[in-house]
């Protein structure tokens, strides 16, 4: 697959997604709101198993709101070469198991993970830049930022009223 085109999957109930890029490509893109409002599997899931997946190519872009309002019953995966995450990719998705993020990904934007629920979220060590309610009123309970972190925007852990540890560079 070369991309994932906007609105493609909105709304859509399925029992997993596996999505592998063509890696020829210079790009692949996640549109906006293509996975919005998705059912994968079943909440009910002990989160153990990779529901969802997808494999990048040399350059994914995820675009704002390409996950708003997912839930997801298990692991999420996405590995990407070099990438970029728009504003609210995953604002308010609930994902009963890990989300996890590789890959270089310099800038966390706007809203990316605000109000989203998740047994844990694993991001690349890349990011260099965390913009404003990045993590907003989401429902984790430990964040570990690596030691490429610069700067964080402010109000990046409003409302995080789950938040037990944040661990600096």
């Amino acid at each position: 697959v070369g991309g994932v085109d906007s609105g493609v999957f909105k709304s859509q109930t399925l029992s997993s997604l596996h999505i592998k890029s063509d890696v020829s490509g210079v790009k692949y893109i996640i549109g906006t709101e293509a996975f919005k409002d998705i059912q994968i599997g079943s909440l009910q899931n002990s989160g153990a198993e990779d529901i969802c997946t997808f494999q990048g190519g040399k350059d994914t872009i995820i675009g704002p709101r390409a996950f708003s309002g997912a839930q997801i019953g298990g692991n999420v995966k996405i590995d990407v070469t070099n990438g970029q995450i728009h504003s609210a990719a995953f604002q308010n998705a609930e994902i009963s198991g890990v989300l996890q993020i590789t890959g270089t990904i310099d800038t966390l934007k706007k809203d990316v993970f605000s109000g989203m629920r998740a047994k844990a979220l694993h991001l690349s060590p890349n990011v260099a830049n965390i913009e404003t309610r990045a993590f907003a009123d989401s429902y984790i309970m430990e964040y570990k930022l690596e030691s490429s972190l610069k700067t964080i925007g402010s109000r990046v852990f409003e409302g995080c009223e789950h938040l037990k540890k944040i661990i600096l560079p």
